[in-house]
């Protein structure tokens, strides 16, 4: 670091985040489609020390539209563990190449950077254990607070996500004001009145009125503000619990969207070892065996008697996944006609989740606690992130199914 290295907007989680080394219950290098930035794949392509060198040829596949962060990518062994790990299962780019060597995603990883305007943040994928464990451990996890990057200059942040500052001549309300309406989005998480899946309906109802604005300019800019109002008044958000303990959720739609969506890609899919471990252990606690009026008693049960007191204990640790994730993904970073499928894949995920945090707590019984919804989450986001094809495979089901409207959003999440 010098005197030139970017300060970003950190979580306070990462001020404490440490590699778990041999004690993480996951592996970094198996499962998982690492990404190869197009300076590491050329500098890769001209190394000539063998075994290595053939490791390079056999191993790295260009990618057809590839972008300068993800130009290529490192095919898997038949037992889908990287084809660098060597005998000792450490990494030979690591061992024979330095440290230097790595790849921007196997050297930062699980560190996410991205440039809001002119502003850095970095934030972790919830996918690492432990940094799941520190943002969903702790009430404050996510305070910002500043932070020194690793980087001689802001040239060399390897950037995941990026959401430029809108130009004076922008039209789109959405565009102009990405960072108010992430804000307001946010402050509805935060809200100590709503759970987390009380917050995003909200936020959700917020954003369905954002989205039917048609006009454009100061008329437009007015709109939105008289949507956030509406949706952030105190005396509204007061009465929002009642109301929505009065929805009646349809959990047997709620079980066949979810669970069966899952179900229908590991049919045809592999899916990681940990997340198909983690279905099996969901079966049995929903004794889907059974029949679907026994699996929605069961998950009626864990919801009521296992999750409302965890979270009433503990409200902040789903509420910071979303967080986290809001934060990483810089919602919204698109325009109007892209903010609800935006959203909906944030409460897709979420969703997803929240069922497999009940068919565990359904499982588990008394011993059900903080450390399953840490796993669960790690596993699920794992499944999520290392692995392309999975969340398409369940939005383009929910799509089939009409369910990717704000509108059916209580369905999925309550």
């Amino acid at each position: 670091m010098g005197k030139h290295s970017p300060v970003a907007t950190v979580p306070r989680y990462m001020e404490q985040f440490r590699c778990a080394g041999g004690s993480c219950p996951e592996n970094c290098c198996t499962g998982w489609t690492v990404a190869i930035d197009k300076a590491s794949y050329q500098k890769y392509r001209e190394v000539r020390q063998e075994p290595l060198a053939g490791l390079m040829r056999e191993s790295l596949e260009r990618l057809d539209k590839g972008s300068h962060a993800a130009f290529a990518r490192i095919r898997l062994r038949p037992d889908a563990s990287c084809p660098f790990l060597d005998e000792s299962r450490l990494c030979r780019i690591h061992g024979e190449l330095g440290e230097q060597a790595l790849s921007d995603t196997c050297a930062q990883y699980p560190r996410s950077y991205g440039l809001d305007g002119q502003d850095h943040l970095m934030y972790a994928s919830l996918s690492c254990p432990e940094a799941a464990r520190l943002a969903l451990g702790a009430e404050d996890a996510l305070e910002p607070v500043s932070l020194q990057l690793p980087f001689a200059n802001a040239q060399l942040v390897p950037l995941a996500y990026r959401r430029d500052a809108a130009e004076p001549t922008e039209a789109d309300p959405v565009r102009r004001h990405a960072r108010l309406i992430s804000e307001a989005v946010q402050a509805l998480v935060r809200l100590p009145l709503l759970n987390a899946a009380q917050s995003l309906v909200q936020a959700g109802l917020m954003l369905r009125r954002m989205a039917s604005i048609q006009t454009q300019g100061p008329a437009g800019d007015l709109e939105l503000a008289q949507a956030m109002e509406h949706y952030l008044n105190p005396q509204n958000l007061a009465e929002l619990p009642s109301l929505l303990a009065e929805l009646q959720v349809p959990r047997e739609a709620q079980l066949a969207l979810l669970f069966e969506t899952m179900q229908q890609y590991l049919s045809s899919n592999r899916g990681r070892p940990s997340f198909r471990a983690l279905i099996q252990e969901v079966q049995q606690g929903l004794q889907l065996d059974r029949g679907a009026d026994v699996a929605v008693a069961r998950l009626e049960a864990a919801l009521r008697e296992r999750w409302a007191p965890l979270e009433a204990a503990h409200p902040m640790m789903l509420k910071n996944y979303l967080l986290n994730d809001i934060h990483k993904t810089l919602f919204p970073r698109r325009g109007m006609a892209e903010m609800e499928r935006e959203f909906m894949d944030l409460a897709v995920r979420f969703a997803l989740i929240k069922f497999l945090v009940l068919g565990l707590a359904a499982q588990r019984g008394d011993e059900f606690g903080i450390d399953d919804v840490v796993r669960v989450v790690y596993v699920t986001v794992r499944n999520i992130e290392h692995n392309t094809t999975f969340m398409k495979a369940v939005m383009d089901k929910l799509q089939a199914s009409n369910m990717l409207r704000l509108e059916v959003l209580a369905t999925l999440v309550l």
